[in-house]
């Protein structure tokens, strides 16, 4: 793992403090824990020297101690946020495979699929006696009755197993739970159990890239921010913040400084208003 990589990590884990932040809150805890041993040191020994000894003694076990099992979580953590970026990496990758590649993958991941035909909702097979009916769908959505009821009707006596990338609605669980219809259900969740165990999700260094991609969507670029300080919507905001600069030395007595603020507003309002309608115009004219 890159060292770009691990310091987004490290910022996510610590709730998105960053490096000066997370060192001083370090330094303040180890502080306050020495000084808060050494007087109760002080006070049980009677000499300075042995509480000032222990203390900082009690203090680097007790920091090694943090320090090894901070580094033990930190790495479950980033191991599993790799194992959801895999999972997630795989669904993607399922949703827009050809059907008959699809098809191959999940023959693989129940150990061969005979009789296989594509349907328009994905694919149908049999295995073992039983009718393996797959929808090809995106994980987002959840299968229903109508998708499932077509189905169970045309094979009343032959068990059917049913897989989705996503998840089935309660209707449909409490429909298959009748004994009548022999109806078994794979959501997505399980599809990713069944993958996992036979090896076939895609390897880390796939999902370190997909972190990456991540990390590049969430860095504040220069574009970004000016697309964001001179959004239309701003305007209103300048200028209220323009008013209020110019009449607070009414209030608080006259600083040279409130003037420039208020005049800096303005002209903030005023960019960002006709930047807007410049934008507005080329929109309107076809120009992209």
């Amino acid at each position: 793992m890159n060292a770009r990589l691990k310091r987004f990590y490290l910022k996510k884990i610590y709730g998105g403090r960053s490096l000066p932040a997370r060192l001083f809150d370090y330094l303040v805890f180890r502080m306050v824990l020495m000084l808060g041993l050494f007087f109760v040191l002080l006070h049980l020994s009677r000499s300075l020297t042995t509480a000032l000894l222990v203390s900082i003694f009690l203090t680097i076990a007790a920091s090694l101690v943090l320090t090894c099992w901070r580094s033990k979580k930190i790495e479950r953590y980033i191991e599993k946020d790799l194992k959801q970026l895999r999972q997630k990496c795989l669904l993607e990758t399922l949703t827009f495979m050809e059907s008959s590649d699809f098809a191959a993958y999940v023959s693989k991941l129940f150990g061969g699929l005979e009789n296989t035909a594509i349907t328009d909702s994905g694919f149908k097979a049999e295995q073992k006696g039983a009718l393996v009916y797959v929808f090809h769908n995106h994980p987002t959505v959840i299968c229903d009755i109508p998708d499932i009821l077509e189905v169970i009707r045309s094979r009343k006596a032959q068990r059917i197993i049913f897989v989705s990338l996503s998840d089935f609605t309660e209707a449909v669980k409490t429909l298959c739970m009748n004994k009548e219809h022999q109806a078994e259900l794979i959501d997505g969740a399980h599809v990713l159990l069944m993958a996992e165990k036979a090896g076939l999700l895609p390897d880390e260094q796939t999902a370190q890239q997909r972190a990456e991609e991540e990390i590049n969507q969430t860095v504040v670029t220069l574009t970004k921010f000016k697309e964001s300080a001179f959004n239309r919507n701003k305007v209103k905001g300048y200028m209220v913040c323009g008013i209020v600069a110019s009449l607070w030395p009414l209030v608080t007595g006259f600083k040279f400084y409130y003037p420039v603020i208020a005049a800096v507003c303005f002209a903030l309002a005023i960019y960002t208003y006709r930047k807007g309608q410049h934008s507005k115009e080329t929109q309107d004219i076809g120009i992209s």
